[in-house]
């Protein structure tokens, strides 16, 4: 069992203590020792691929300077090559070559064979850092093959022509609702304060069901559950590996800083599979840090460092994990989050196969919370109430699915199904594709180092919109051909959660108006009228105590009694929201009227 670590030790490469610590760890927590040893720092991956080598009585073969034959790699299928650690390089006659980094065995050559049926095996050893290159290039030729729809992004008007509509909209309505008959306004204002009322109650009552639901819930305090991959021990042994892709700037500092807030992960480092995405001149500081083993770095061209999107792209060719999640340099997950992603991951698969479930196996998780530096900040609340009650993304039928998301990070994946589908640079939010991806929630955090700024907020608050909208669409659709195609027709209660959130953002300015006009008015109205009207005017603020209420109630046990009492301030968030909703509105429907398709952009 020790042979490798014998013969390291002898030729000077691992401390005989560090060895004996290994081996006592390897009885509590199985593992190879090799990767034990590299978790703890005692060895580098090079001279224990070296050690193998040496040990198997193996060629040694370097992928980058003896490529495999590509015509050959375009036929294998790498992602599973790679899972199980080995690479064919050529056939020749009568035999193939394969690189490896796992012991041949009767087990490696029976998955050589199966691949390659009636051809000989000759293994040759290579590093695991040779195999990820290689697969990095098959996968980016690959990538550049996946379809792409090609779509028109939508014009979203300039800070300043926005703020002058909305402005002069504003005056234009609450002029003519001083003007229009006392009659016509009343009958508006009972009209917008019961659509307002509804829709609050719709959305309040779906967003009170999914705090209640257990289906797809992994808190931030009770994942060892029993039979969960709690921390330590055997647990450990079972959890897939995990990718986190991080684009990281030519900074020390913050590469520093990312490092440390990396290491906080509560995830097995022999299952960890962390890459750095920084570009050339980074290169230097990478190797000042030094960081562990467990870390792989990936130089790319400044020009792609600098575009988000194509860097975490580039990462992704490198993730070798089952499942992969990106995060920004400044995001502070929770120690768990990796770990809750693996429970509902797994747990939604098993429940699947076993006949439990009948929905699409989940592809990808959205974190459900967000907290900002500046967590009392009036954008951060925003963001922290609009999470709460659900209107961040389209409201589920019968569980926690969600339709819209606006975020790249924080967003885990099915890593395979994210490479087939195009990588992030397809996960446009509202898009075909993104929206067409089974979609789940994580009750997990994400803390952020950088402030919610006010415009930053305003922009994620039209792309919310825009793919709420999108997505009723497309719900309302769904249900209007299903009969002509044979398909399934979504059940009602699908299509009411789907309008909900839309319904409440946009008609609550216009009850707003009405209100305001309605109590100057007042006077105007004979006993009937003003009755109406005042019905209304009760059914906005019902509608608003209960928003409140709603809100105060879900955010307490998260972010405590403080963020509890600043639910008094939703009724005047919802405004922004509002703005946001009919900005969207205006811009989804001059896109399809132009016959374009796409997701909105900031």
């Amino acid at each position: 069992m020790n042979r490798i670590g014998n013969r390291l030790v002898a030729r000077g490469l691992v401390e005989p203590g560090a060895l004996d610590d290994a081996l006592e760890r390897q009885k509590v927590e199985g593992g190879y020792l090799g990767e034990l040893l590299l978790d703890a720092g005692a060895l580098s991956r090079q001279a224990l691929h070296h050690g193998l080598a040496e040990q198997w009585g193996m060629v040694w073969r370097d992928l980058d300077r003896e490529p495999p034959d590509p015509v050959l790699l375009a036929r294998t299928e790498i992602d599973r090559c790679l899972e199980l650690g080995w690479l064919p390089c050529e056939v020749t006659d009568d035999a193939v070559v394969v690189a490896t980094t796992v012991q041949p065995g009767p087990d490696l050559l029976l998955e050589i064979e199966e691949e390659f049926p009636g051809l000989s095996v000759r293994l040759v050893a290579c590093t695991r850092r040779d195999l990820d290159h290689v697969a990095a290039g098959v996968r980016r030729r690959g990538a550049s093959h996946v379809p792409r729809v090609a779509t028109r992004q939508r014009r979203w008007l300039r800070p300043c022509a926005r703020t002058g509509v909305l402005a002069v909209g504003l005056v234009y309505l609450m002029t003519s609702a001083l003007v229009v008959p006392p009659g016509l306004l009343s009958s508006l204002m009972a009209l917008t304060g019961a659509v307002f009322l509804a829709a609050v109650m719709v959305q309040c009552g779906a967003a009170i069901r999914a705090a209640r639901t257990a289906v797809l819930v992994a808190s931030d305090r009770d994942v060892d559950e029993a039979g969960g991959p709690g921390p330590g021990g055997a647990g450990d042994l079972l959890l897939p590996v995990y990718s986190v892709v991080v684009v990281v700037p030519d900074d020390e500092t913050v590469l520093a800083r990312t490092l440390a807030d990396l290491a906080t992960l509560d995830y097995p480092r022999f299952r960890l599979d962390v890459v750095l995405v920084v570009p050339d001149s980074g290169q230097e500081a990478v190797r000042r840090s030094a960081p562990p083993d467990w870390v792989r770095v990936v130089p790319v061209p400044q020009e792609v460092a600098a575009d988000r999107v194509r860097a975490f792209d580039e990462g992704l060719a490198y993730a070798r994990g089952r499942y992969v999640v990106a995060y920004d340099v400044d995001d502070v997950p929770v120690p768990a989050q990796l770990r809750q992603a693996v429970a509902v991951f797994e747990s939604d698969l098993e429940a699947c196969l076993a006949g439990r479930q009948r929905h699409p196996v989940l592809m990808r998780l959205d974190v459900t919370d967000h907290v900002w530096r500046h967590r009392h900040s009036l954008a951060s609340l925003a963001d922290r109430f609009e999470s709460v009650l659900g209107l961040d993304r389209a409201q589920p039928s019968d569980r926690e699915r969600s339709d819209t998301r606006s975020e790249w990070t924080s967003s885990h994946f099915n890593t395979r199904v994210l490479r087939r589908l195009g990588g992030w640079s397809a996960m446009t939010p509202g898009s075909a594709v993104a929206r067409s991806l089974p979609t789940g929630l994580l009750h997990s955090t994400t803390s952020h180092r950088r402030p919610r700024g006010l415009l930053a907020a305003f922009r994620r608050r039209v792309l919310v919109a825009g793919g709420l909208l999108d997505a009723a669409a497309a719900r309302v659709a769904l249900a209007v051909r299903a009969p002509a195609e044979g398909a399934a027709r979504p059940r009602s209660g699908a299509i009411v959660l789907g309008l909900a959130g839309p319904a409440l953002l946009l008609a609550y300015p216009l009850a707003l108006v009405a209100a305001t006009a309605f109590v100057v008015r007042a006077g105007e109205m004979d006993a009937a009228t003003a009755w109406a009207g005042a019905g209304g005017v009760v059914a906005l603020v019902v509608g608003q105590a209960v928003a409140v209420s709603t809100a105060a109630r879900l955010v307490a046990p998260r972010h405590g009694r403080r963020a509890a009492v600043q639910a008094v301030a939703l009724p005047v968030l919802g405004v922004v929201a509002s703005v946001a909703a009919w900005h969207a509105l205006l811009v989804v429907l001059s896109s399809r009227r132009a016959g374009w398709s796409g997701s909105p952009t900031a």
